[in-house]
């Protein structure tokens, strides 16, 4: 798996087995992600604006993938995450997807890590 490092650190869940986003931001993530704001939620996870405190509190995504459920559940997801972060490494620099900066493995939660490109969503741009 690309980058893929194991990092565990104690947090809380919220009922949907997301971490809390109160929580989240008083905590740290891999030693080096702060986060700053919610940004969506879908079925398989959430995203968050964060700063890269090793970089120079650049600014990123960090996509929280729940890895946990039952163990067919658990295993589909894990392979969903797997075939993202494959598909985000081959595709490389790429003008227009955020760049991968790296993935981790916290509290049995999947993070990519990927640029933060400022600008509008398209579900913005398309009303």
């Amino acid at each position: 798996m690309y980058g893929y490092s194991s990092i565990r650190t104690s947090s809380t869940s919220s009922g949907n087995g997301s971490l809390s986003c109160q929580h989240l931001f008083n905590q740290r993530f891999n030693h080096r992600y702060q986060i700053l704001k919610p940004l969506a939620k879908g079925g398989f996870g959430q995203t968050f604006l964060a700063v890269d405190e090793q970089q120079n509190s650049s600014p990123c995504v960090i996509k929280q993938v729940f890895l946990q459920g039952d163990k067919t559940h658990h295993q589909t997801t894990l392979d969903r995450f797997d075939q993202e972060v494959r598909q985000l490494a081959e595709l490389g620099k790429h003008p227009q997807i955020p760049e991968l900066l790296g993935t981790f493995e916290q509290d049995g939660y999947g993070f990519i890590v990927q640029e933060w490109i400022d600008g509008w969503t398209l579900e913005r741009i398309s009303k």
